[in-house]
């Protein structure tokens, strides 16, 4: 939007979180560039290469909370997944950067769906079903931990229970479909624990 010269608030790309790049770059041409569309294909490919620049430049670290809830499920043979709208090659480059800090995500799930496994994304089913197909369970047996309306949307449409986790981009508004909100990981892993043991 800045190469394009377009004027936009937090608010207006804040909206943006948990929906595809395809759908964020059609609003784009609907409220900023009727009649001087970007191909969307073309919009998707210049902003994942500017986020792939980012995430290869950046350290990255789990939430707090992410390690100790992580280890609880390990220890009560609670098996987690990732479920992401994200391409296969942008969750690659999330978890390796996580690996190299130490954390190793990739040998703690159980399944990694990603937006390129499914035929459509967040906030469509798509990803949780397969989801939730590679564990062998149902919906109701599932909790996800959601940061947007559209993934909320997404769990809630397969079936899945769902934790609404308040960030620096959602507010408890926007949550308002989960089935619980937390202010944190660390509330979300308390939430949880009361609901597993």
């Amino acid at each position: 939007m800045d190469r394009l010269g377009l004027k936009y608030d937090p608010e207006y790309i804040h909206s943006f979180i948990g929906y595809s790049i395809a759908h964020n770059v059609q609003r784009i041409n609907e409220d900023f560039l009727a009649g001087k569309e970007v191909p969307v294909l073309a919009g998707e490919r210049e902003r994942d290469d500017i986020y792939i620049s980012l995430l290869n430049k950046s350290r990255l670290a789990p939430l707090t909370g992410v390690v100790e809830l992580m280890d609880y499920c390990k220890q009560q043979n609670i098996p987690t997944a990732l479920a992401s709208s994200s391409s296969a090659e942008q969750v690659q480059i999330i978890l390796d950067n996580l690996n190299q800090n130490g954390f190793n995500l990739d040998a703690q799930f159980v399944s990694v769906v990603d937006g390129d496994q499914v035929l459509s994304r967040k906030p469509a089913p798509d990803i949780y079903l397969q989801t939730i197909k590679n564990l062998g369970l149902t919906g109701i047996d599932c909790w996800a931990i959601e940061d947007s309306e559209a993934g909320i949307s997404s769990a809630k449409s397969a079936g899945v229970n769902v934790i609404g986790l308040i960030s620096p981009y959602t507010t408890s508004t926007q949550l308002k479909d989960a089935d619980f909100i937390a202010d944190s990981m660390i509330e979300a892993a308390n939430h949880l624990k009361s609901h597993t043991s």
